[in-house]
């Protein structure tokens, strides 16, 4: 059987979040007054992954509506921000994980995906992401050497 596609995932394995997921979050709340640290977020948010469904109210894990719920768990419930307030961090955060410079790429990932295709493989990027994932590979630079790009978010898997 010859080899005719190859699948990689694309967060911490393609590309990352600088600084981390867990850095952009703490920084969201301490520009609302609160004092903690990147690992307290960590932990808080590691913590409500594991506890929150993966489907809430009809909206599959990663998409922008359980987005909306974790973020309203970590700052509201967890950090006790007031519930008014945590909209403005929600679009705060969506709009750092809709930016392609909160992302960067490991190197070589470029490399792989051109010799991947000039090796005549088709290239998936299959992900547990939310649906902005598509529109960030595409900004930066990286849809001319996928073929497909499947996300959980829209998925629903």
């Amino acid at each position: 059987m010859n080899l005719k596609a190859v699948f990689i995932d694309a967060g911490n394995t393609l590309l990352y979040e600088k600084p981390s997921r867990f850095e952009i979050y703490a920084q969201a709340a301490r520009r609302r007054g609160l004092d903690l640290s990147t690992e307290r977020m960590a932990d808080l948010m590691r913590r409500a992954h594991l506890e929150l469904p993966r489907e809430i109210d009809g909206a599959y894990r990663y998409s922008e509506a359980w987005f909306t719920s974790y973020i309203h768990r970590i700052f509201h419930e967890d950090l006790g921000l007031s519930r008014s307030e945590v909209p403005a961090v929600r679009e705060e955060l969506f709009a750092r994980f809709s930016d392609p410079e909160t992302f960067a790429l490991f190197p070589g990932g470029v490399e792989l995906l051109e010799g991947l295709h000039r090796r005549g493989l088709a290239v998936g990027i299959v992900s547990n992401w939310s649906q902005r994932r598509p529109g960030i590979l595409n900004e930066l630079g990286l849809s001319v050497h996928i073929d497909l790009v499947l996300t959980s978010a829209i998925e629903r898997v």
